[in-house]
């Protein structure tokens, strides 16, 4: 029996390790939006994968659009490329790392181990991207699994927990809003990245007029 104490308590310990890792990635989510370490941020999101499934929901969201829809409430191929074309252009722009950190931290001139020029309130303000407005308090601390109320500045984050041993839901409350805005971080190569974000539909519209 005391041979197995040592397996038994590895075992243990990599299942610790395995359920608190995603929350430490969503800690270090919340450090890096408040110390304005786009670099961080780059390697925490897979921005690309956000911002191609952001494209398939403003797609999705035009061909529900009851006013002069197709059959089968469905764009042609010519309109949903034309939809998706304008939104990726406009989503390329904005949904990166230092655009949402310049959005959050306007005045921010050292993003990490880069550097970067200081931009204007003006700017700043003309810059708008699909993502929750955070200021200088907590962001995304991790509660427990279930738990609501945890601090996100203007938003919390109400759920955090597994959906599939590779996949970690988080949702997260807006101020003002009653849909949250859900972001869903997979496993891969022992790694925890947040591959998908969908938001509420005002958020999407913002993001294809580029308010």
């Amino acid at each position: 029996m005391r041979a197995r104490w040592p397996v038994f308590a590895a075992i243990v310990t990599l299942g610790a390790v395995y359920i608190c890792y995603p929350y430490a990635t969503l800690y270090r989510l919340d450090i890096a939006m408040r110390q304005a370490d786009a670099v961080t941020l780059g390697s925490l999101v897979d921005w690309y994968a956000v911002r191609e499934g952001l494209k398939e929901d403003i797609c999705d969201m035009a061909a529900g659009q009851p006013n002069d829809a197709p059959p089968g409430n469905e764009l042609p191929p010519f309109g949903a490329g034309f939809v998706r074309g304008i939104a990726g252009n406009v989503l390329d722009q904005m949904v990166t790392p230092e655009t949402v950190v310049l959005m959050t931290h306007p005045r921010a001139t050292s993003l990490g181990s880069r550097q970067y020029t200081v931009v204007t309130e003006a700017h700043a303000a003309s810059v708008s991207a699909p993502a929750v407005a955070l200021d200088d308090e907590p962001a995304l601390s991790a509660p427990s699994p279930g738990s609501s109320g945890s601090a996100m500045g203007d938003a919390k984050v109400v759920w955090a927990f597994f959906s599939s041993p590779t996949h970690f839901d988080i949702d997260v409350r807006a101020a003002g809003s009653a849909t949250p805005i859900r972001m869903v971080m997979e496993l891969r190569h022992l790694r925890w990245q947040v591959r998908r974000v969908w938001l509420p539909n005002d958020m999407l519209e913002r993001a294809t007029s580029g308010t």
